[in-house]
């Protein structure tokens, strides 16, 4: 099919596709797993269920369902219907719940049977095995493979340091803050160690300086205001304890 014939659209309860979701869920369910209608129609009044579409004879290509736990969307179920499968339509679907929802996911994950076998298609679709944990099957013992794509270009409240690193104010770690830091013998005894051989690629490395971010978070109009001083309190008391730890010698 072309992809000009292929819509991808978001189903809320008034939406004509939510049955057809239904129906491939249920002749899906003993591998998605099985959900009662009212999850379905909860999900839509939600507006968490994308599907994929052949506007030229309005049948239901695919369809994605999720939920959010924190910043991790949750992937519900991934379905595409038996003759769709193999032509690349769940990682379009995949893509463009990612496109959809980059501004909030810091993650997408999802669980997976193990015995399924399906660890290539799921690293075809971006995401990597991130652990397991036991499944709910009552009748056997079943493994789940928990699967994350992380999402790169979510932003957050430094996103616009590391944009914009070069115009930071670039700092040099004292020698005696690196051996005070990496070495749990005497200053003394390290420099006869040579302990410094190896240091002098870290000293000049740059950082970011914590007034740098007190000021970038002063000025933010984003961040109301008991959260900026609550994050401006915490970082003048790490740059206090910082200088109590390692005062200027």
């Amino acid at each position: 099919m072309e992809a000009k014939n292929v819509e991808t659209i978001s189903i809320d309860k008034k939406s004509p596709y939510l049955r057809q979701v239904i129906a491939l869920g249920d002749q899906s369910h003993a591998t998605v797993g099985f959900l009662p209608e009212q999850a379905f129609n909860d999900y839509a009044e939600k507006k968490r269920i994308l599907g994929l579409v052949n506007i030229e004879d309005t049948s239901l290509i695919a369809y994605i369902m999720y939920r959010y736990k924190n910043t991790t969307c949750i992937v519900v179920q991934l379905c595409v219907a038996q003759q769709y499968r193999g032509k690349g339509y769940a990682k379009q679907l995949m893509d463009a719940l990612v496109a959809k929802e980059k501004e909030f996911a810091s993650d997408f994950q999802l669980s997976c049977r193990r015995d399924y076998g399906l660890e290539s298609f799921w690293t075809s679709l971006g995401f990597q095995p991130i652990g397991e944990r036991d499944g709910r099957a009552t009748r056997e013992e079943t493994i789940l493979t928990i699967w994350n794509r992380h999402n790169t270009e979510m932003q957050n409240l430094f996103s616009a340091l590391y944009k914009n690193e070069d115009s930071l104010a670039k700092v040099v770690l004292d020698t005696n803050v690196v051996i005070d830091l990496y070495c749990s013998e005497p200053r003394s005894i390290a420099l006869q160690q040579d302990f410094c051989g190896n240091m002098w690629t870290i000293i000049y490395r740059r950082m970011f300086f914590l007034k740098s971010i007190n000021r970038t978070i002063k000025l933010s109009e984003t961040i109301n205001g008991n959260t900026q001083k609550a994050i401006s309190q915490f970082c003048m008391e790490l740059m206090r304890t910082v200088w109590r730890k390692f005062p200027t010698e």
